[in-house]
């Protein structure tokens, strides 16, 4: 955790723990206003340069972000950091973003058509309007690329989609999706004209209608877990030849191969009549699920067992505080500050130390 009354980096043992040399740029960002450190991050993107990592300490931020070039943005985690939006122009591609908890009434990100190579990590994005997808991508884009990893979405509205692409090619992997509001047949988890679209070890959650993907492109929908549709299972409109394999759902068995039918709740924690209920419910696989060690046989867990289906499955499971995966540190105490060789050093870091990819 965070030590908010000092945020002051030490770069080289920044650098250090990033794997990085130290003549890359780090900027860094407190809501408390530290010395040396930017009070928004607005402020941060206007600082750093191309390559940049800018590190944002706990807090609310309340900024709709515009980032115009390519940079790494690390929040504290998204149980720590929040803000409004995060929008992607083209000189961006290539960014990240990560640790961060975006709550908006528009799209909580936004990917303008040139942007490219856009990566979206551990981060719980949420649109409150129903006219405003949470994620979506500005029309006439051809050939992007777009990663998102360990991240939740939450549509709130009946009608907003939580992704919704336009030619991109996008993996999409330990990410959980629920509609806690769904009374409607247009509020899908995937819509648009996807080019290629890959959804591994995800969950998700009360859904009327999961696909309205348009086009001949390709979808590989893999070790997922469909629960607690709001009717009777509706996969939609997806591309014809979309492989399904190694799927968990109730009401129906998926389509595809090895599917599963959930004739139980799968989960430690999930009440069907309340839906999701975001820091409350716990969908790790309860002791005895059917999902346990039933993905792909080739898919292999932490512990180098079968993967177990859903979000909490395969070598990079969903982490719950979205902890960034780069350990930084920002603060160091070293007692005593010179000592000769062979005595013994204490050395107490403050910051958040995650687990790497």
């Amino acid at each position: 955790m965070f030590r908010t009354s000092l945020v002051t980096i030490l770069l080289s043992a920044t650098a250090m723990l990033f794997g990085i040399s130290a003549n890359a740029g780090i900027v860094t960002v407190s809501s408390f206003g530290a010395a040396g450190d930017y009070v928004t991050i607005a402020q941060a993107l206007g600082a750093a340069l191309d390559g940049d990592t800018i590190l944002v300490g706990p807090g609310d931020y309340n900024e709709n972000i515009s980032v115009s070039h390519e940079v790494t943005i690390l929040g504290a985690g998204f149980d720590q950091t929040s803000t409004q939006s995060f929008t992607f122009y083209q000189g961006a591609t290539g960014s990240t973003l990560e640790g961060f908890h975006c709550e908006t009434g528009g799209n909580a990100i936004n990917l303008k058509a040139a942007s490219d190579s856009i990566s979206i990590r551990r981060c719980r994005l949420v649109s409150t309007y129903m006219a405003w997808d949470i994620l979506a991508r500005e029309g006439g884009s051809t050939g992007m690329h777009l990663a998102v990893e360990d991240c939740i979405f939450i549509n709130t509205t009946s009608t907003a989609d939580a992704m919704a692409l336009y030619n991109d090619s996008c993996m999409v992997r330990n990410c959980l999706f629920a509609h806690v509001n769904p009374s409607s047949s247009s509020g899908k988890a995937f819509n648009g004209y996807i080019h290629d679209l890959s959804v591994i070890n995800c969950t998700f959650l009360s859904y009327y209608s999961l696909f309205g993907i348009t086009g001949n492109n390709s979808l590989l929908f893999l070790n997922n877990i469909v629960y607690d549709w709001t009717t009777s299972p509706n996969w939609g409109s997806y591309p014809i030849g979309a492989v399904f394999d190694y799927n968990a759902s109730s009401g129906d068995i998926p389509p595809g191969t090895n599917g599963l039918l959930l004739t139980s709740n799968p989960f430690v924690d999930y009440d069907e009549s309340g839906i999701y209920i975001r820091d409350v419910s716990d969908l790790h696989l309860a002791p005895g699920s059917d999902c346990i060690d039933a993905g792909h046989p080739s898919l292999l867990d932490l512990d180098d067992s079968r993967s177990d289906m859903g979000c909490y499955g395969g070598t990079h499971p969903l982490i719950d505080t979205g902890a960034p995966a780069y350990p930084f540190t920002i603060q160091l105490d070293i007692d005593p500050s010179v000592i000769p060789v062979g005595d013994q050093l204490n050395v107490e870091t403050t910051g958040r130390i995650g687990p790497r990819y």
